[in-house]
């Protein structure tokens, strides 16, 4: 290996948050390391060796989740039972060893980093077929009710978001040395402090003063229209700042709604981080990703949807540490907000607080540095065993 390293990070687009987990790193990987590191995102499943049912479900994913979240429950649920995890685990294996082993041959990196589960066994047998021994830096981006399918492989390091996943991977077999607390990733963007919210809220176009509170919402979310319909209604003392991302239907609903005060609209927004850092709250589904930058930011979350399974841990990570509520109906999410704001924003403030101890803005560059290393202790582990 030369003074200049090669690390891909695997993702998929089931969902947002894999593909912003893999940028967050790419680009804190970029700017950590500049020329001396290649960081390439590669999707296996985009291969033409994935097999055809697995990259369809990158296409269905939205739909099947927004109306039928039963059926995402009975499918993770399944795979997490007992007698069904080993075979499971055996059984993706198998089917994308093929593909992985294609992605290493053509990409030949020193490094790989996966923000996804699913190919955790596969890049085990891939490599045993190529016959090389590659670091792997695993990403858990799930922040309670985590899948055993993030432990299992040939890890090198496991990054987990807190302690509560860092006993279940050492529970599920990982030594504690392979095991680091850093939190899920989140853009170096949204990591830096804004020294000047007023100023960014002028840059903006935002009113100043005030709370405003970031709707961040997209195909996948359900029930967004009825909440935002019931928030036009109350009459509340904040202004919203609706990201639909990418939901045409959505912001034309929201456009005819007959707002006393017009919320900030936005459809497909790219980056995110100036809109975090002007607003005081987020209200948005329970995912791993939106909640990780908003408590980067120090902002509490109203979280108005949850998918079964991994999602419903992420509401009871937040609530339990008071950072949020969950607030599925529309009733209660302005009941909630009222209550928030009452009495100069006693309670709001009290949940900023609580955001800001659970955030983790550095988490990208954490493990930046673990693939880094990894790259070099490998190397060095070669010259010794000649």
């Amino acid at each position: 290996m030369n003074n200049s390293i090669r690390i891909i990070i695997l993702t998929a687009d089931t969902g947002y948050g894999h593909r912003s987990v893999a940028r967050a790193i790419a680009s804190a990987l970029e700017e950590r390391y500049e020329a001396r590191c290649e960081a390439k995102i590669v999707n296996p499943l985009d291969y033409p060796s994935a097999p055809s049912f697995i990259r369809r479900s990158q296409v269905n994913y939205d739909k099947v989740v927004r109306q039928a979240p039963f059926w995402h429950e009975f499918n993770y649920g399944l795979s997490e039972n007992f007698l069904v995890r080993p075979l499971y685990g055996q059984v993706m294996g198998w089917m994308l060893a093929r593909t992985l082993r294609d992605v290493i041959q053509k990409e030949k990196p020193d490094v790989i980093i996966t923000t996804c589960m699913i190919y955790q066994m596969a890049l085990q047998q891939a490599m045993m077929l190529e016959g090389v021994r590659i670091p792997l830096v695993t990403v858990v981006t799930d922040l309670a009710r985590v899948h055993s399918m993030w432990f299992r492989g040939q890890i090198t390091r496991c990054v987990v978001p807190n302690l509560r996943v860092y006993r279940q991977a050492v529970k599920s077999g990982l030594h504690v040395r392979q095991v680091v607390q850093a939190g899920i990733p989140v853009h170096p963007d949204i990591a830096r402090r804004c020294d000047d919210p007023r100023g960014l809220r002028a840059n903006l176009g935002w009113d100043e003063t005030g709370v405003v509170g970031l709707v961040v919402s997209s195909k996948r979310v359900r029930g967004m229209k009825e909440t935002l319909a019931a928030i036009c209604k109350a009459n509340l003392p904040l202004r919203l700042a609706v990201v639909t991302g990418g939901d045409d239907e959505l912001l034309a609903a929201v456009e005819q709604m007959d707002w006393q005060v017009k919320p900030y609209l936005y459809g497909k927004v790219e980056d995110m981080s100036n809109l975090f850092h002007a607003a005081n709250l987020v209200i948005s589904k329970a995912g791993g990703l939106i909640i990780s930058e908003s408590l980067a930011c120090g902002l509490p979350l109203l979280m108005m949807d949850a998918l079964p399974g991994q999602e419903i841990g992420n509401v009871e990570y937040v609530t339990h540490r008071g950072a949020g509520e969950f607030t599925p109906q529309p009733e209660k999410l302005v009941e909630t907000l009222r209550a928030w704001l009452a009495d100069d924003g006693k309670l709001l403030k009290f949940r900023i607080g609580k955001a800001r101890e659970l955030g983790r803005p550095w988490s990208a560059y954490q493990v930046a540095d673990l693939a880094w290393e990894s790259a070099w202790e490998e190397q060095e582990e070669l010259v010794w065993a000649h």
